[in-house]
């Protein structure tokens, strides 16, 4: 080989590097689907309740109350807003557009929060709404100045809550989750690194907090 041969850079198929962005993003829009708030919420409410009943029929009646209190009006609020135009779609991807939604849900919270105070609630339903309430609560802060991620932030709570009632041989499955869930918010441009972290912290200390405190 001459010694001032030059090594000719990669070219790449424009198709191919198109296909590959376009795989990726949808990849991330699935990701983002499935392991929604709205989806992951009322899985993690189930399965608290049945940890505290090992009772199916139980557990699904007070999931349905909690579900039914603080997380189904939230949703058809949010639904109606959609189909007027105030709002851009179910996850509210404008950070303006939260405002409002932050207020309904904490105190929607709130509300459900007060009743499992007062009523014979299974042990973790209590904590979990605790920890809701004040996740929301900082997130609703934080909000004013930059889009934390609700995504990361509800995915986050999930594996603590998992680890806490199900022993932390969860996290071998939830931490790649929840690091898939960050992936996919950023790679759908919607948050940056730092906001999808953000909202996996934000959760995550606090869930594990109040459950070492309230369920020690």
């Amino acid at each position: 080989m001459r010694a001032d041969a030059r090594v000719q850079p990669k070219v790449y198929n424009p198709r191919l590097l198109k296909n590959y962005r376009e795989s990726t993003i949808n990849l991330a829009g699935t990701v983002s689907s499935i392991l929604s708030p709205w989806v992951v919420g009322p899985v993690t409410i189930w399965l608290t309740a049945w940890a505290g009943t090992h009772d199916a029929i139980a557990a699904t009646r007070w999931a349905s109350l909690v579900i039914g209190v603080c997380v189904l009006p939230l949703f058809l609020f949010i639904l109606v807003q959609v189909q007027s135009g105030k709002m851009t779609d179910i996850h509210v991807g404008i950070r303006q557009q939260r405002y409002l939604l932050f207020v309904i849900a904490i105190l929607l919270m709130t509300a459900t929060t007060a009743i499992l105070f007062v009523t014979a609630s299974p042990a973790p339903l209590l904590p979990l709404l605790l920890s809701m309430l004040l996740s929301m609560g900082i997130n609703a802060f934080i909000n004013l100045r930059s889009k934390i991620s609700l995504h990361a932030s509800a995915f986050s709570g999930t594996a603590v809550v998992f680890a806490s009632l199900f022993g932390a041989i969860t996290l071998t499955v939830m931490l790649p989750l929840l690091l898939l869930v960050i992936w996919s918010r950023v790679r759908l441009g919607q948050h940056t690194r730092a906001e999808a972290i953000a909202g996996a912290l934000v959760s995550g200390v606090v869930t594990a907090t109040v459950f070492a405190i309230l369920l020690e």
